[in-house]
């Protein structure tokens, strides 16, 4: 399973990571799952690999975020809009 684990895949497949258009990363500081743990190794090995991204950490949990959808879409639809 540690193969799948995005931390580690980086490593071995950071040239299709580097060939993304658009990378959004984001959890809650308060995810009921403490993903925001896991997330911000993942973007620092990001930073470590010079993988462009986009991260961020907003104040809810991993539930009722319908909200964050106003923030992330018109970024989504701008990078779509660049491919």
């Amino acid at each position: 399973w540690l193969e799948f684990d995005p931390r580690r895949a980086v490593e071995s497949h950071a040239d299709s990571w580097r060939a993304l258009e658009h990378l959004h990363l984001e959890c809650g500081t308060s995810d009921e799952f403490h993903l925001q743990f896991g997330l911000r190794r993942l973007v620092r090995r990001l930073k470590e690999l010079e993988i462009p991204h986009h991260h961020e950490e907003h104040s809810a949990g991993h539930f009722k975020i319908d909200h964050r959808y106003i923030a992330v879409i018109p970024r989504l639809m701008e990078s779509l809009t660049r491919a």
